[in-house]
């Protein structure tokens, strides 16, 4: 801060941005949650989500469960089709 004479080292700079408190919380967050709601369903995803949403580790999906679905390749990216994880948790 500047040490000016009338400008306390304490006291808010004049210059410095500040927030617009005229808008609620609430509406961020209602942004937010609407924002993410509207996100296109994922039709693959990768083999560490999927083992996120069994509850089972990377390692026992690697494996136990990997060998059992087929994949898809991208690159170097290994993906897993959601109707797949379907398939293999109705077998």
């Amino acid at each position: 801060m500047l040490n000016t004479p009338g400008h306390l080292p304490n006291q808010r700079d004049s210059r410095a941005s500040t927030v617009d408190t005229d808008e609620p919380k609430d509406i961020i967050a209602s942004a937010i949650a609407e924002a993410m709601n509207s996100a296109v369903p994922k039709a693959a995803v990768g083999p560490k989500e999927v083992a996120k949403m069994l509850g089972v580790s990377r390692s026992y999906f690697d494996v136990h469960i990997l060998p059992r679905l087929k994949i898809r390749r991208a690159g170097g990216r290994i993906l897993i089709p959601v109707r797949e994880i379907d398939r293999f948790l109705l077998s």
